[in-house]
């Protein structure tokens, strides 16, 4: 299997002889901001836009705002959107294999911590978000 990109000013380049289209053109997927995309390996490579060695399993996210170039050894699983957390609020994640969060903070598997940093939040591939909590605070006499 091979994936090929054409460039604006090409031509459609044909099939090789013994070549099968296995699926019809499709265009690249553009991931906005705010948002990524969930990749799994397939198959064990090297990838070298990460610089790192990808084992099959692996998970990690593609941030936007970005086009994905598909690879065939990587599926895409989900896309993410990022939670934004607003004045008074903070969402509740568990990770769920021993990661570094966004923090810097080592977090082994099934701990569960709070994100209460305004703004959007974006997830590691690793860890799940179990839900947002609003906290109200009200000032005045008892």
């Amino acid at each position: 299997m091979d994936i090929r990109l054409a460039q604006p000013d090409q031509a459609p380049f044909p099939l090789y002889p013994g070549e099968v289209l296995r699926q019809p053109v499709t265009p690249l997927k553009v991931v906005p901001a705010n948002s990524a995309l969930r990749l799994k390996a397939v198959l064990d490579f090297d990838d070298k836009t990460a610089k790192e060695q990808r084992k099959a399993g692996d998970e990690w996210l593609f941030e936007g705002p970005a086009t994905y170039i598909p690879r065939k050894e990587v599926s895409v699983e989900e896309q993410i959107r990022a939670t934004v957390i607003g004045s008074n609020q903070a969402i509740r994640l568990c990770a769920n294999k021993e990661i570094i969060d966004r923090a810097g903070q080592r977090r082994v598997t099934g701990e569960e911590w709070l994100v209460k940093k305004t703004g959007a939040y974006l997830p590691l591939a690793y860890v799940s978000s179990i839900f947002a909590l609003i906290f109200e605070f009200k000032i005045g006499q008892f």
